[in-house]
């Protein structure tokens, strides 16, 4: 009788940290002059602004960030949007309708949970557990 095939853990939290700086360092030495075009002031930020950016201008998106911001500063506030609030303060950026259900969705999800992965903070692996993913979170919310 062969072994039972077992999955692999994913990487560890901290391996993934470890990853992550080597291939920031890497990219900073091959680009040391780039710069993100998109305003913004953390992570959250970025990540909406990236979100409104498909099909769509830096400069438009940094033109409609301030007062969606203004008007929706966290994750929690944005999953609580009106619609019709939100479709009409991204109208400009084009596919409104859509970026609005992808913004809502990632802000409704766990945000810990998608960056985490599948990963448990026990460091235990749970191969039945689906990794969390931010393209899972947005389809999800549809």
């Amino acid at each position: 009788m062969s072994p039972r095939a077992t999955t692999p853990c994913p990487e560890t939290v901290a391996a993934r940290r470890a990853r992550a700086r080597k291939i920031d360092a890497r990219l900073a030495d091959a680009y040391p002059h780039a710069w993100c075009a998109l305003r913004h002031e953390n992570a959250w930020q970025l990540l909406v602004a990236t979100i409104l950016s498909a099909q769509c201008t830096d400069e438009r998106v940094n033109m409609v960030t301030p007062k969606l911001f203004a008007r929706y500063p966290t994750a929690k506030e944005l999953a609580a949007a009106d619609v019709a609030e939100l479709e009409a303060l991204i109208h400009s950026t084009g596919f409104f309708r859509q970026k609005t259900r992808s913004l809502r969705g990632v802000a409704q999800a766990d945000l810990r949970a998608i960056l985490r992965g599948s990963a448990h903070q026990s460091g235990q692996c749970a191969a039945h557990d689906p990794p969390v993913t931010l393209a899972h979170a947005v389809q999800t919310s549809r």
